[in-house]
């Protein structure tokens, strides 16, 4: 069956429920304790007796508020002589009762106590707020026997919003395409390199011939003493960018020169938030120019926002 809502009523055509509104607010916030201020409904002993109180503060359950304006006060019932207990101290959701009140759990008396379970159906929902250790034969409630369980998120937690993205799909897929491409590159990279290779191991035995053995050695060593491969990590600090846009940044790089024509990629960090904030920060730069002994990056549009580093390979 469809529903909607809501809508103003012609004749008394449209008629809504308590649990109508509560099944609509629903649907954009989660059961738990207001975050602000961060006493809310929070449990706390009187002094010296079995008083505690809650704090004043407010929650939501399934979609209805609760709202305590002024510290409540509960007696626990007295310690026993021998065994020690744990007490749960829950807001309790009563669809009988239409409300939500502070309630008391009382647990079973054992040498390792434990506290109750919530319950948690279609009448009735808890959400814990303490767990109040009364051990055998106290007559008073200290602070430190109360457990603050109001931000485990199984027993109770903070109310949030319901209505966020999930962007990890599109961050994994995005991931995976740019671990590709760099693959790819780097396959590329090596094909090239042992293209000139052998391109050159050719063409130098054709010419071998022709030269006599000191020149022809001598010509290999001046060879290989000049193809040489060069490795770069640079740092681009946030704060290094200037200009209004297009933006830029140049940093000293000992060992590069102008004529130089590096591969750059991106070093990304093993976090994946962080991550995906260097990848965003990448995908600005839109050019890079080699100096001597400098580089100099251009972003045209956006300048990032993040420190990142960039990996610079080059072969001459």
């Amino acid at each position: 069956m469809e529903h909607s809502g809501f809508f103003n009523s012609v004749k008394h055509d449209r008629k809504y429920k308590a649990e109508d509104w509560a099944a609509y607010f629903n649907a954009f916030l989660t059961n738990g304790v207001f975050p602000n201020p961060a006493a809310n409904v929070q449990v706390k002993a009187n002094g010296d007796s079995m008083k505690i109180y809650v704090d004043v503060g407010k929650a939501w359950i399934n979609g209805y508020l609760y709202d305590n304006d002024s510290p409540l006060y509960i007696r626990l019932t007295n310690a026993d002589g021998a065994s020690n207990r744990i007490d749960r101290v829950v807001l309790r959701w009563s669809r009988a009762d239409r409300s939500i009140t502070a309630a008391v759990k009382q647990g079973n008396y054992a040498t390792t106590p434990v506290a109750q379970d919530l319950e948690r159906d279609a009448d009735s929902y808890e959400l814990g707020i303490a767990d109040v250790a009364v051990n055998a034969g106290v007559t008073s409630i200290a602070q430190a026997d109360i457990t603050d369980i109001r931000l485990n998120t199984e027993l109770c937690g903070i109310v949030n919003s319901l209505i966020q993205a999930d962007t990890t799909a599109i961050f994994d897929q995005y991931l995976n395409w740019f671990s590709t491409k760099k693959s790819d590159y780097e396959n590329d990279m090596s094909a090239a390199e042992a293209q000139y290779q052998a391109s050159f191991e050719e063409w130098f035995s054709n010419v071998q011939d022709t030269l006599d053995s000191d020149t022809a050695g001598h010509l290999l060593n001046l060879i290989h003493t000049k193809a040489v491969h060069y490795s770069f990590d640079i740092d681009l600090p946030a704060s290094g960018w200037t200009g209004d846009g297009p933006y830029t940044q140049t940093v000293s790089v000992s060992g590069l020169s102008a004529a130089m024509c590096p591969v750059m990629d991106l070093v990304q960090s093993d976090d994946v938030d962080t991550a995906q904030s260097q990848l965003d920060a990448y995908s600005y730069l839109d050019k890079a120019v080699t100096g001597d002994g400098t580089l100099t990056l251009t972003c045209y549009d956006f300048k990032p926002g993040v420190d990142i580093t960039v990996h610079l390979e080059v072969v001459t």
